[in-house]
């Protein structure tokens, strides 16, 4: 006696599943730098894509209490920051400043007197609140020395 060999039929679902699993696949691939890619119908081939650390955005937890310049975000030469989403807890009134090291100019402008037990938030909405110049990085300068804590969501770009 054989061993009878037996095969689930496909369904639609299946298909589509099976379809999605091998896109994710070859996008693994293509992030690894292990896929080739095709040409186009014109002979050419499609540019490269950019690299996956660029597309992702960062979260950094802020956590300052020195009066004057804080350094929230380091820049480097070649590197832009875009700052997608910020939150900040004050807890002592003062006045807050957001500043590109590359630029004289505030991000924008000041945060007055602003109240103790206050947050600030600018939520992710796709595109940047705030692009820093090549190299420059991100500066919170905080009137008093008193604490100022949360967050921010950003990516690096190539300049």
């Amino acid at each position: 006696m054989y061993p009878i060999e037996c095969q689930q039929p496909k369904n639609g679902a299946n298909l589509t599943l099976d379809g999605l699993a091998e896109l994710a696949r070859g996008v693994k691939r293509l992030a690894a730098g292990s896929l080739a890619l095709s040409p186009l119908p014109d002979g050419s081939t499609a540019p490269a894509p950019a690299p996956v650390s660029e597309n992702r955005k960062t979260r950094r937890s802020i956590n300052v209490a020195a009066a004057g310049d804080n350094t929230i975000i380091s820049g480097s030469p070649g590197t832009i920051i875009e700052i997608y989403e910020l939150m900040l807890w004050n807890v002592t009134s003062q006045t807050l400043i957001l500043k590109d090291s590359g630029d004289t100019d505030p991000l924008q402008g000041p945060l007055t007197s602003f109240p103790a037990i206050t947050g600030y938030y600018l939520p992710d909405q796709g595109e940047p609140h705030f692009e820093l110049k090549d190299g420059g990085s991100f500066l919170l300068n905080l009137g008093a020395a008193t604490q100022v804590t949360g967050y921010v969501r950003y990516r690096l770009r190539s300049a």
